[in-house]
């Protein structure tokens, strides 16, 4: 470690002792938003306020604006066996592109799952499915993964199960028991193996290609930490017989920190054990107690957020760096929502999914508010000493690439982070912290402005800054007034500017946020 690194480590052990951590930014107790769903797997919250849920057994269903639950599903396939994990293209505001993960029957082995791509049309149906990646993906009916999302680098990841086959997730030439890494560009790119991919050198098997990390067992949620870091939930071993002879070895479900190339160990290692080369969890649920968690969301606040399955309730996590630093239990116990499958950060909620029955139509969408709380102080200073980022390699990786975004992919990291604020949560606050970790230590300006027909744009908020790790967007006296009345049709975009080496010119880049009503 360098002289400057040690510094900046005390400095954040420092923040940490001296700033008071700010409470859990999830407050009350969940509301039903819509009921009779049949195992609802994925939430996905659309910028219209519409909001598309999929049911596992194989339907889209469509929760319109005003919390009512569309009868037809926007999407169906009888064929299918199970809807999973589903995502909207960072460029959806323009390409209406909607991802899903379906599995068919085991007879289709090794192709039983599948990510298709969808156009959602203006009645927010899916139309137009074209299988994007059937590179091999095998399904058993049960441990299938298939979680999808967008990465802060604008690809696509998908996390495979390891379909109760114990020889699969250490086999870099199977696709199952890893988390995937696809390029998604919207169009005929879609699903190739990007070239920084961990495992694609010339002469590599063409499977091989599409591995971004290995030795998973049942991976779940994932998502991006405030320092653009992916983490992954996981369900450890329920009785299988190839856990081996040491005793107490069920439970130990895991929460992952994913690194390029890294190998997580099932079923070499489970639970806290360790071994060279291979990656214990940050957190596990230790050999007695089973949490089986479902999806995982970073909130506005930067806690991780895991519903639990068997654990019927919902786990809250402070994060500084690759540690947890508090934990809270919510929702357990008698009177609770029982079991919690999906977590979904956005508009300023957070949104769950209930699963208590794997046959009745009486599951729940639930959504509980946030507090406007950002993440603490200790959080955002630990980004700066990360070398990782992005999903990207860390010092301990088996694979390390030094990762830098661009100034695009920041833009999309910005506005995924402002879309789970919500703009009345940005009202509320009248600022919100960007990372900018991954850019170059150049000066940045990033506008928030409202787009009208045959006007300027109207300047929102405004964030400046030059090296520091990270910068605030501050709402302008006309972005307050804006917000206070809420107009009809709002238009907002992003911009940034990022001055290049020598100041002599800039890079600009641009994403839609909202393009109308509600945000």
């Amino acid at each position: 470690m360098t002289l400057r690194a040690a510094l900046i480590a005390c400095l954040v052990l420092l923040v940490g002792l001296l700033v008071p951590r700010a409470e859990a930014a999830v407050v009350g107790e969940p509301t039903v938003v819509a009921g009779g769903l049949e195992v609802p797997w994925e939430v996905l919250l659309l910028p219209d306020g519409r909001t598309l849920v999929t049911e596992r057994p194989g339907r889209v269903r469509v929760i319109e604006a005003n919390d009512v639950l569309r009868p037809e599903p926007a999407y169906s396939d009888p064929a299918a066996v199970k809807f999973l994990g589903m995502a909207l293209h960072p460029n959806f505001a323009s390409n209406r592109f909607v991802y899903l993960y379906v599995t068919y029957a085991q007879s289709q082995n090794p192709n039983a799952s599948r990510v298709i791509r969808f156009v959602l049309d203006q009645n927010a149906n899916l139309t137009s499915p074209e299988t994007v990646f059937q590179g091999g993906i095998k399904s058993d009916g049960n441990h299938d993964g298939g979680r999808i999302a967008f990465g802060p680098d604008g690809k696509l990841y998908v996390t495979t199960g390891d379909v109760h086959d114990p020889a699969l997730p250490q086999d870099l030439d199977s696709l199952n028991g890893k988390i995937l890494r696809l390029e998604a560009p919207g169009g005929p790119g879609d699903g190739a193996a990007p070239a920084d991919n961990p495992f694609n050198a010339a002469g590599e098997s063409r499977l091989r290609r599409f591995v971004w990390s290995y030795g998973h067992r049942h991976p779940q949620g994932i998502d991006w930490d405030v320092c653009g870091r992916m983490w992954e939930t996981e369900h450890g071993p329920s009785g299988e017989a190839y856990t081996g002879s040491i005793p107490n070895r069920g439970s130990r479900d895991e929460i992952n920190r994913i690194d390029r190339g890294a190998n997580y160990g099932w079923p070499v290692i489970v639970g806290d054990e360790a071994r060279a080369g291979m990656r214990s969890p940050v957190v596990s649920s230790g050999d007695s107690t089973t949490w089986a968690p479902g999806g995982l969301a970073f909130g506005p606040d930067g806690r991780l957020y895991s519903p639990l399955l068997a654990g019927q309730r919902l786990l809250d996590f402070g994060i500084v760096g690759d540690s947890t630093t508090d934990r809270r239990e919510l929702f357990g116990g008698a009177g609770g929502p029982g079991r919690l499958r999906d977590a979904t950060a956005g508009r300023g909620f957070l949104w769950l999914t209930t699963s208590n029955s794997t046959t009745a139509a009486d599951e729940r969408v639930l959504r509980v508010p946030f507090d406007g709380a950002g993440p603490s102080p200790a959080a955002l200073a630990a980004c700066s000493t990360l070398p990782g980022g992005s999903g990207g390699a860390d010092s301990n990786a088996d694979v390390q690439t030094p990762v830098r975004i661009s100034l695009k992919d920041a833009l999309l990291r910005w506005s995924r982070r402002l879309r789970g604020v919500g703009l009345r949560g940005l009202a509320r606050r009248g600022s919100l912290t960007l990372s900018r970790y991954g850019l170059p230590a150049r000066a940045l300006t990033i506008r928030l402005e409202r787009r009208r027909r045959g006007r300027r744009p109207l300047v929102l908020a405004v964030a400046r800054g030059n090296a520091a790790t990270v910068v605030k967007l501050r709402l302008t006296k006309a972005g307050r007034e804006t917000l206070r009345r809420r107009p009809q049709g709002l238009r907002l975009v992003l911009r940034a500017t990022l001055r290049k080496a020598g100041g002599a010119s800039s890079r600009r880049s641009r994403v839609v946020v909202v393009r109308a009503g509600r945000g």
